[in-house]
């Protein structure tokens, strides 16, 4: 299914294993040729997400990094656990916008000890090199979300 974003044309995936995200991105810089600024990768711990994107110098998604969300777990956490607040919501509504994946697509997974990635893209030909390395690195359920004009563009 193709899904329409208000940003550039996206390609996401989810993987298993760090170690299998850990690949995937070494090829989409190695094969993609692609910028460290259009990758994003949400692990299930923000801290984890954190030190993976300095390590291999990916994007921080919004909200894992700063604001209040960040210390929080990625789907919030209940107001019984903070008596004098309310429910809070944690940083995967951010993060996910951010990364221009859109909110249905992502049914907590990433919560569930998945890890996802997100691939911006400034062309055509990243955006189908994108889908490819994210298939042959083994990342599953591979999708896409494209521009309003690109949607147009392509007929949908």
């Amino acid at each position: 299914m193709t899904y329409v974003t208000t940003d550039l044309n996206t390609v996401f995936g989810i993987y298993a294993t760090e170690d299998l995200v850990e690949k995937g991105v070494k090829a989409l810089f190695q094969e993609g040729h692609l910028r460290s600024s259009n990758i994003f990768v949400l692990l299930p711990k923000n801290e984890a997400t954190r030190e993976f994107a300095r390590r291999n110098q990916t994007q921080i998604p919004a909200g894992v990094d700063e604001a209040p969300t960040a210390e929080l777990p990625l789907d919030g956490r209940g107001g019984f656990l903070d008596m004098g607040h309310d429910p809070r919501q944690g940083a995967l509504p951010a993060a996910l916008r951010h990364m221009g994946v859109p909110a249905d697509w992502c049914d907590y997974r990433v919560v569930e000890g998945k890890a996802l990635v997100s691939v911006k893209c400034d062309s055509w030909d990243e955006f189908f090199r994108a889908i490819g390395i994210l298939f042959f690195t083994s990342a599953s359920d591979v999708s896409w979300a494209l521009s309003p004009a690109n949607y147009r563009k392509a007929g949908m």
